[in-house]
């Protein structure tokens, strides 16, 4: 029994090795935002829509229409989809001379962009340059829109914005906790340590939803917004771009803030309804990706946007080592057996590769985004190792997902009420 718990934690890091080599093409983009990105601009002011899914959102309408107003940038129109007639938040857009498209049929978030995207393509499908999709909650900073006109001379069709966490610009501490900290992380490692690379070598970018602007070119190719078939319409596009062409292009300079509900419940909500719809995604796409990505070029896009399984394997398997040996411990304790030992060594090394790994990643992140994470400086060496174990939150989802044991609803997700900027 001893002989064989240790081949077997021998086979595991030889898997291990293998699943970090097949992720290093990913570990370099770890890299990405350490140079500072150069800034182009634009002799040309774009006319630019704002489309902005509002179902329920009357807690934060009002400081998105204040963002608005605040802008640098003045050729833009807001297009805010609800869903009910009698919604309270029609009143304050327009008052505040925006347009409120109401959708009584939406299911998805998908389906309001869609609705939104022909109505206005029934009026005057050369009207707008471009079609910015931001989340009801969010707040651009004053040149967001400046800068994401700038970065349309870059020639691409799909621009995205730099996601920053809300709830550091509040001046209320329950707007910020440990929860707001640790999911607030997402954001640099898929801008900083992802799209940033990414963008720089022509790769196609992880499209998320809110802060992602189209040409006009993609919206009239794509006669509208067709991705409704999971609850990730945003990662359901990603893959079609990579199929399509699509060029993409991650503009650090254009900055918008992203609500984190300080409610673990609530978080774990969106993380679940995110990565089911990641899964889903894959599941629809993938063999088309496999079949019609053939050339060297395509085969690079593929791989970063389907590189995540080697990370899937690695953390997956690494669970599984755990909890096979932790139960192989407990009954060799239990019937006085000398692997007991050896079973928990085993467990004491996956769990570390785990949280390693995490840990790994998130020192990479607060390094990167250091000074747009806004806590003390030892909150900051805190979060370091507090994130990894918060992270590991993810690995019951995602099993989840891949068994078709999570919701597939559009649950409406709580808001931080009567939100106090500084």
């Amino acid at each position: 029994m001893t002989e064989i718990a240790n081949y077997m934690l021998v086979i595991y890091l030889g898997i291990v090795l293998i699943l970090l080599i097949l992720y290093f093409p990913r570990f370099k983009a770890w890299f990405g935002s350490l140079k500072k990105q150069e800034r182009i601009y634009n002799d040309k002011n774009n006319n630019i829509a704002l489309l902005i899914p509002a179902r329920d959102e009357l807690l934060v309408v009002p400081a998105m229409i204040e963002s608005l107003k605040n802008q640098s940038y003045s050729n833009f129109t807001p297009f805010f989809i609800v869903k009910k007639a009698d919604d309270p938040a029609i009143k304050l857009i327009e008052e505040a001379g925006y347009v409120a498209f109401v959708c009584r049929t939406q299911k998805c978030k998908g389906d309001a962009l869609d609705f939104a995207l022909q109505e206005i393509l029934k009026e005057d499908k050369n009207l707008f340059d471009n079609y910015l999709i931001v989340d009801a909650d969010c707040i651009l900073e004053k040149d967001c829109l400046l800068e994401l006109n700038n970065a349309c001379a870059s020639g691409k069709d799909v621009i995205q914005s730099k996601r920053l966490v809300k709830n550091y610009l509040s001046k209320n501490p329950k707007d910020n906790n440990w929860v707001t900290k640790c999911n607030g992380i997402i954001w640099t490692l898929i801008d900083g340590m992802g799209n940033r690379y990414k963008s720089d070598h022509n790769i196609t970018a992880m499209t998320i939803g809110t802060g992602i602007m189209l040409s006009s070119k993609v919206v009239n190719e794509l006669g509208g917004w067709p991705y409704r078939q999971t609850l990730t319409e945003d990662i359901e596009f990603m893959y079609d771009a990579t199929l399509r062409g699509y060029e993409t292009f991650f503009y650090s300079y254009s900055k918008l803030y992203l609500e984190e509900s300080p409610s673990y419940h609530a978080t774990n909500t969106r993380r679940t309804r995110w990565m089911t719809g990641v899964v889903d995604s894959k599941r629809i796409y993938n063999k088309r990706l496999k079949k019609e990505m053939i050339s060297k070029k395509q085969k690079q896009n593929r791989y970063f946007t389907t590189g995540l399984d080697s990370v899937y394997w690695l953390i997956g398997l690494s669970a599984l080592f755990c909890l096979l040996n932790l139960l192989s411990s407990i009954v060799a304790y239990f019937t006085n057996q000398p692997v007991f030992i050896l079973t928990i060594r085993n467990s004491i090394v996956s769990f570390g590769v785990i949280y390693f790994s995490f840990f790994l990643m998130t020192v990479f992140a607060v390094i990167i985004d250091h000074k747009y994470i806004k806590i003390p400086w030892y909150e900051k060496i805190l979060l370091c190792f507090i994130h990894p174990l918060f992270y590991m939150g993810y690995i019951k989802i995602v099993f989840k997902a891949f068994l078709n044991l999570n919701t597939s609803k559009w649950e409406v997700i709580e808001r931080v009420e009567g939100f106090e900027k500084e």
